[in-house]
């Protein structure tokens, strides 16, 4: 696996959303095993902060939906989070799967596949050496994975420290439905990010001019059939995050 920056103008990236989500619970070792082993080119997952500012993986801030624990995310301590299972919400064969330790995940696929993480607003502090920026700068750099990780974020200020952080890392700028797109480009240039990451409901009527003319990889979400990932690749998409694996065939 070659460095993320040095892919082919022709290469399509279709990113797991959390994993293979549809086959196993989101965002766990389980799901991105899946990926891995289906052949995938990339995985996405969430990372917040836990009540002692330490790296966890999972998307709600709150624990309800997606664990058995109850409550917001910041309010727990690792340790305790790291007892919840992960699993039990999407089947009983599920109930051992924890949610999933950052440097476990690096450890086992960060030179193995594509690795987008996503930094979740919750996770923002004010004072640098609190936020989980330098944090995630820091474990990456441990790890040597650099080049095949992509950080993205719906916080922008969060991706200007990161950019500050580390000159050289993968940011891709994440865009809410209905945000302009001429703005989005004009931070992304501004950080030198890698991508944008527009939802998917903003390119109904084909990709706006902006898009097409930033020098950068697009790359929508989120896809969850084979037909709309057609048509976002024929508007100019490289690629796509989608709930895998799609509903019907796609070819790429």
């Amino acid at each position: 696996m070659g460095s993320l920056k040095n892919l082919r103008d022709a290469e399509r990236i279709i990113w797991a959303h959390r994993g293979r989500s549809r086959t196993a619970p989101e965002n766990t070792l389980m799901a991105f095993r899946q990926s891995l082993d289906a052949g995938d080119a990339g995985i996405e997952f969430d990372v917040t902060l836990s009540a002692d500012c330490k790296p966890v993986i999972i998307h709600d801030d709150t624990l309800e939906r997606t664990t058995d624990g109850q409550g917001e995310v910041f309010n727990h301590d690792y340790a305790t989070l790291m007892e919840l299972s992960a699993g039990s919400w999407f089947g009983p064969r599920y109930s051992e799967e924890r949610l999933p330790r950052l440097y476990d995940v690096l450890e086992e696929l960060g030179e193995r596949i594509y690795i987008n993480m996503e930094i979740k607003s919750s996770a923002w502090r004010w004072e640098v050496s609190a936020g989980i920026e330098i944090k995630l700068m820091d474990i990456i750099k441990s790890f040597g994975t650099e080049d095949s990780m992509l950080i993205s974020s719906f916080n922008w200020l969060s991706l200007s420290r990161v950019r500050s952080l580390n000159r050289n890392i993968a940011i891709g700028v994440l865009v809410r439905r209905g945000w302009n797109s001429d703005i989005a480009v004009s931070f992304a240039e501004k950080i030198a990010a890698f991508s944008i990451h527009p939802n998917v409901t903003d390119l109904a009527g084909g990709m706006p001019v902006p898009y097409i003319r930033f020098s950068g990889k697009i790359f929508p979400y989120t896809v969850g059939d084979a037909d709309t990932g057609k048509r976002l690749l024929g508007t100019g998409a490289d690629g796509f995050f989608a709930d895998l694996p799609l509903q019907g065939t796609l070819t790429i």
